[in-house]
């Protein structure tokens, strides 16, 4: 016991205890702007360009997407479905007649940036145009022209979607729902000109005439073809005659789609060019 050390005196403690140190939050510093590095260049290509093939790029797309206005978005992070200039969720698809449709109703305190308001007029304008024109690549997956027919504005804050098929929720909700939306007073005007050089009615009725002969002369062919596999003698050679004289028919009416196609085809090239030019 000689030998342990002594215990070690500890010292007691004089004067105040120390003050702890706030827990208040202090400011966070903000810089005035964020700065995005990006592999290329923001063009100049107007709306109708930039969601079509002809403007597309990943960095306009990133930078000037969000210029429009939707119907509705998906929320960060947690991506659910909810309104943005809608007033609420859509109604229900439903039949009527040969078509399906559904409304929306619009916010009433939206504004574009000229101070006019937002109103139903300015969707049912940006999808029949797209429709008209046709165009490709994301107008196309917002607005399929397989499914929509046209869109009305029933009044000033209610639009009403009308579709050849019933939708599903690719078409509706992640389609034609989140779509951009562009101004009406500010784009109708600009683009007459190119409207104008879309194909006539007469032109795309011509299309739909020609492709519903070949399909009635097609099924005529079949059934002759039916037939002849189990006709024998004079019924064979007859059927066999007249499967010339309807082929030659659905050759000749062949040749004429493809013509009318070329003057569809150019006409509506010649309006999107010219739409994208504007």
């Amino acid at each position: 016991s000689s030998c342990t050390r002594p215990a070690p005196v500890l010292p007691t403690p004089t004067g105040s205890a120390p003050t702890p140190a706030s827990t208040a939050p202090t400011a966070i510093r903000h810089a005035a702007e964020i700065k995005f590095a990006l592999v290329g260049t923001v063009t100049n290509d107007n709306v109708w360009a930039l969601f079509d093939s002809k403007g597309y790029s990943y960095n306009n797309y990133a930078v000037r997407s969000a210029y429009w206005p939707r119907l509705y978005h998906l929320t960060i992070p947690d991506g659910k479905f909810e309104p943005q200039a809608a007033a609420g969720m859509p109604s229900p698809v439903q039949q009527e007649d040969k078509l399906f449709t559904a409304t929306v109703a619009l916010r009433s305190d939206l504004k574009w940036t000229d101070g006019s308001p937002f109103t139903a007029d300015d969707v049912a304008f940006t999808v029949n145009t797209a429709l008209s024109f046709q165009l490709g690549f994301d107008w196309l997956a917002f607005y399929d022209p397989s499914y929509l027919d046209h869109v009305q504005a029933i009044d000033a804050h209610t639009v009403k979607f009308y579709f050849k098929k019933a939708p599903n929720a690719a078409v509706w909700q992640y389609g034609a729902l989140q779509g951009p939306i562009v101004q009406k007073a500010y784009w109708s005007p600009k683009i007459s000109a190119s409207a104008a050089l879309l194909p006539t009615a007469a032109d795309l009725s011509q299309v739909t005439s020609i492709s519903a002969q070949i399909t009635a002369l097609q099924k005529s062919i079949n059934d002759l073809i039916t037939q002849g596999s189990t006709a024998t003698g004079d019924q064979a050679r007859q059927i066999q005659s007249q499967l010339q004289t309807q082929q030659g028919n659905l050759d000749g009416l062949n040749n004429d789609l493809t013509k009318a196609h070329a003057i569809v085809d150019g006409a509506m090239d010649a309006a999107r060019q010219s739409l994208y030019a504007v």
